[in-house]
């Protein structure tokens, strides 16, 4: 195997892994409107709120895994572990809130965090499989 077939598979991968983040986002986005039925249609989409979540939070963990496989640059690989981080401090700000009140206000907080890093992750592992490798 040559050196321009590593490069060409390499950013196959690469491009696999900019979709999985591209889904992720999505899925945020789909859980946040949850959250406003939740909030402004009935309460009863709260079990559907905290349902979906358990459908892709794991694709956080898939991100911080494939950004090493993929050889992805390092900046990217920091930004899939914050995006760990964030959804744990997610369930404990969601599961916190009998406790510490604001502990709880912050949940939205992260989740615009989650939100805004995800998509940023996103456009940056695009750009990475357009940037020509050094021959």
């Amino acid at each position: 195997m040559n050196e321009n077939q590593l490069i060409k598979g390499t950013k196959k991968r690469q491009k696999i892994f900019a979709v999985i983040t591209g889904v992720f986002s999505a899925c945020i986005v789909v859980q946040i409107f949850i959250a406003g039925l939740a909030i402004f249609d009935t309460p009863l989409h709260w079990g559907v709120h905290r349902f979906f979540v358990h459908l892709f939070d794991k694709l956080a963990l898939l991100i911080l895994g494939l950004s090493f496989v993929c050889k992805m640059p390092t900046s990217i690989r920091w930004q899939s572990g914050a995006m760990v981080l964030l959804i744990y401090l997610m369930y404990f700000s969601a599961n916190v809130g009998a406790l510490v009140s604001w502990g709880a206000a912050l949940h939205p907080v992260f989740a615009m965090l989650l939100f805004s890093l995800s998509v940023y992750c996103t456009v940056q592992s695009w750009q990475a499989t357009r940037e020509v490798e050094p021959q």
